[in-house]
């Protein structure tokens, strides 16, 4: 496709790079030319256009000619003149032909006022521009053709799946170039996110290439806090997170998942939670049934007992199915963790599952075997059932009076976790000692019959055994005396989620919780949740950073949803740290009332608010809800109370004062000398209190900044989101045989074409102007907390050698204090100020 460019008027063109406007000159807002006009009225630069936007003070226009975007911008700096200089002749959405006007400038007023009269005109892409050549041009003069490839030409099949082949998500892109300049996964043993940095825990820093990350086009800034590499792409940090960890499982290669974990550095905490995340959705959806079971029960739309009707016999089956035999689950989980044969794995879960172990042999009460009177009179081999404490099976020893038997393990964990190692390891000693000719006959047999032999007399039992004492120990803590063990564990909680142990303590009280017994403990752990969600909204209602209030509230979905957490922990009270305090404090204090209350969760339920479901009754479903609202009410006043957003620079800066003065005290310095070196350090903490209003005017204009930015990134993440879906359908046609070729062009087109550079530009072009007529401000800004800092840095300086103490601490306290306003905009990363007398002073 060919688009035609005239000249709007009399005038000279010139090169964009020549123009004085860095935004333009380099070509960030798109390839294109200078116009230097000669007269007064601009006229239509295309045969046929549509204007998609016209700037408020009528300085700055944008086209639509097929799909593309043109920007025309008249003058430098030209937003803040006033709206007489500038009058126009076109609204929105009106059609442009030749000889149309657009608008009319004063140019002599423009100069009077010593602004430039330098037009940029500019287009989305690099398109190439034919016979383009730098002189001057009568109006309607022909200056270039912008060459746009593929637009409005046929396609031929091959094409289309050339084409759409190779494409990928700006997200999967950034997160490859992240991945591969960080050193891969080979470097960092650890990846998550915050509301605006995607975070690496780096093996070796020698390895990350650290100034390519930063000249990355879509990376923010890098930082480094300790070993913690932390890559600030703003909202998008989590998505971006998410295509590193796909990378990394082999999601986007044919890697097989035995040889991708071979090399894997093992960890038990990491092992499990592999293997148990997996089973949270399957867990939550039976939850969810069984909590819809209860509330037809509880309706009495169906019968209580499943037996009496159809429906309710099947919801119940539904229901139950998955709680119980989720240890099938867990085998398989464990089995391709550690890359052995899931098909095995699935049939020893049926196996140590299976509910014929309960129709077997006589079953009666411990107490009548054989005659016998105590458990201690019990012949190994016999079968029992002893009612006492639910247990079933064949008898094989005693621990005291605990029957140990050979039973099925309906809705256990560690028994299936260990038989899925196990597998796995007798699998691949099988291969070796079995000939590849009989392997496949013999193999499998093998395998099961080593698999099952141990896990039938000996860890089977003694797992069982381990297992059943964590519940049982947990359980006890419930029945601390004034709620100590439940307040105790209501304060820890959601440092418990972020070690991943929570999930086997969760599925550890399931045991007991799946026979019947309520739960405090799983009441305790809503709590605990939504406390952090009010620590969340306190953060929300303080932080006048729009963007971070954005994605703060994002990550509110789905742990009210879905009962999640971690993102909202990694991406909101971790990184502030106190509002995680705060929302702890309150998840401690609403545990003791649960605890008062005597408050139990009753059956299985869904997470998040579908958690209620499990509370039977309306008077305990009231008080959940009252609890979980004290929760999320306590934690927002705590934030409020304790967390501050922006340091207070002139404080924080002689909170670093005193401290350096009580440093010189202790290490024996002349008082005249401390008082000098005090007094000097105040007099450059109250020039930031004499300048309070050069902070305050910079803030604002980070605010107006910052306002943009938020703007921008919902308008990328729709973009992103809308490109997708046409991506989907454009594979969708090409596969699509009952397709003609021009149907299948139309619907890639629209894929290709697709974007909302109208919207961006716009904002693009509001942000550069603020930024233009901000430079004055930001410079003098810059200028002052670096003098001072330098003040700070040499009075440091100055202080004898002699006295051995971690300057760098005392200067990061006195940076941190300098940059509050930076640090609340993630224009900067905190140091590490803290201050440890035994570790950084020495006498």
């Amino acid at each position: 496709m060919k688009i035609k460019i005239y000249a709007p008027l009399d005038c000279t063109i010139k090169n964009i790079r020549k123009c004085k406007d860095g935004a333009f000159s380099s070509l960030s807002l798109g390839n294109g030319f200078l116009i230097i006009p000669k007269e007064d009225e601009f006229y239509s630069m295309f045969e046929n256009a549509t204007v998609k936007s016209v700037f408020e003070t009528n300085h700055a226009y944008l086209f639509n000619v097929n799909g593309i975007e043109f920007l025309l911008h008249c003058g430098l700096n030209t937003v803040n003149l006033s709206s007489n200089v500038f009058t126009s002749y076109i609204d929105n959405n009106n059609n442009q032909s030749l000889n149309d006007r657009i608008f009319k400038v004063d140019i002599k007023q423009l100069k009077k006022e010593n602004f430039s009269v330098e037009t940029p005109f500019v287009y989305e892409g690099s398109y190439e521009m034919e016979g383009f050549e730098e002189k001057d041009y009568k109006r309607g003069e022909l200056i270039t053709i912008v060459n746009v490839p593929f637009t409005n030409r046929l396609i031929k099949d091959e094409k289309i799946e050339e084409d759409l082949e190779g494409y990928e998500s700006k997200f999967l892109k950034l997160a490859k170039e992240i991945n591969e300049l960080v050193g891969t996964k080979e470097n960092y043993d650890k990846v998550y996110n915050c509301v605006t940095r995607v975070r690496f825990k780096i093996l070796d820093k020698k390895k990350v290439k650290y100034e390519e990350l930063k000249k990355l086009l879509n990376i923010k800034g890098v930082n480094w806090a300790g070993n913690e590499l932390q890559v600030i792409v703003g909202g998008e940090s989590g998505l971006v997170k998410k295509e590193i960890k796909k990378l990394n499982n082999g999601d986007y290669s044919n890697i097989d998942f035995k040889k991708n974990n071979k090399d894997k550095k093992f960890s038990i905490s990491s092992a499990l939670s592999g293997i148990l995340v997996p089973c949270l959705p399957l867990l939550t959806a039976s939850g969810l049934l069984f909590a819809l079971y209860s509330i037809l029960t509880q309706s009495k739309a169906i019968p209580s007992d499943p037996q009496e009707n159809m429906f309710g016999f099947l919801m119940y089956i539904s229901s139950i199915t998955g709680l119980s035999l989720v240890g099938i689950f867990l085998c398989y989980n464990t089995t391709k963790y550690f890359g052995g044969n899931v098909y095995i794995a699935i049939l020893i879960g049926l196996i140590l599952t299976s509910r014929l172990y309960s129709f077997v042999g006589t079953q009666v009460s411990s107490e009548m075997v054989d005659g016998a009177k105590s458990i201690k009179d019990i012949a190994f081999g016999t079968f029992i059932n002893d009612i006492d404490r639910g247990i079933n099976g064949w008898y094989l020893f005693r621990i005291g009076d605990y029957p140990v038997t050979i039973r099925a393990y309906e809705g256990s964990i560690i028994p299936f976790v260990a038989a899925g190692f196990i597998l796995t390891k007798v699998d691949i000693l099988t291969k070796k000692i079995v000939p590849k000719s009989l392997d496949f006959i013999f193999g499998t047999f093998l395998t099961m019959i080593l698999t099952l032999i141990p896990m039938f007399f000996i860890l089977g039992p003694l797992l069982s055994l381990v297992e059943y004492g964590i519940s049982t120990a947990i359980i006890w803590m419930e029945k601390w005396p004034f709620g100590i063990g439940i307040t105790i564990y209501g304060l820890l909680y959601q440092a418990i989620v972020l070690t991943g142990t929570h999930n086997i303590i969760n599925m550890a009280v399931n045991i007991s919780f799946l026979k019947g017994t309520p739960s405090l403990i799983f009441a305790v752990a809503g709590v605990a949740m939504y406390a952090q969600a009010g620590g969340c909204i306190g953060v929300i209602l303080l932080t006048k950073n729009k963007v971070f209030k954005r994605n703060a509230g994002l990550t509110l979905a789905p742990l009210f949803l879905g009962g999640i957490s971690e993102p909202l922990l990694y991406g909101v009270t971790i990184p502030k740290i106190k509002p995680f305090i705060a929302s702890s404090l309150a998840a401690g204090i609403t545990s003791f009332l649960i605890y008062y209350l005597d408050l139990k969760i009753d059956i299985p339920a869904g997470g998040g608010l579908f958690a209620i479901f499990g509370f039977i009754g309306i008077k305990k479903q009231l008080l959940i809800l009252l609890m979980w609202t004290l929760s999320i009410g306590f934690a927002i006043l705590f934030t409020i109370l304790i967390y501050k957003e922006k340091l207070d620079e002139f404080k924080y800066s002689m909170k670093y004062n005193r401290l350096l003065k009580k440093i010189l005290i202790k290490s024996n310095l002349k008082e005249n000398e401390v008082s000098n070196v005090f007094n000097n350090l105040k007099e450059a903490s109250n020039e930031i209190k004499n300048n309070k209003l050069l902070f305050k005017n910079y803030e604002k204009y980070l605010i107006s900044l910052n306002c943009i930015d938020a703007k921008l990134e919902k308008i990328k993440f729709k973009e992103e989101k809308n490109k997708n879906k046409l991506y989907k359908s454009a594979i969708r046609a090409k596969k699509n045989k009952n397709l003609t070729v021009e149907d299948k062009n139309k619907i890639i087109l629209k894929f290709k074409n697709y974007n909302l550079n109208n919207e961006k530009n716009v904002l693009e072009l509001k942000k550069q102007n603020i930024i233009l007529t901000s430079v004055d401000l930001k410079n003098k800004f810059d200028n002052f907390i670096n003098k001072i800092f330098d003040k700070q840095k040499s009075i440091l300086t100055s202080i004898n050698e002699s006295i051995s103490f971690n300057k760098e601490k005392i200067l990061n306290g006195f940076s941190n204090s300098l940059n509050s306003i930076n640090l609340c905009y993630d224009l900067k990363t905190k140091l590490n100020d803290k201050f440890n007398f035994k570790k950084d002073w020495k006498m």
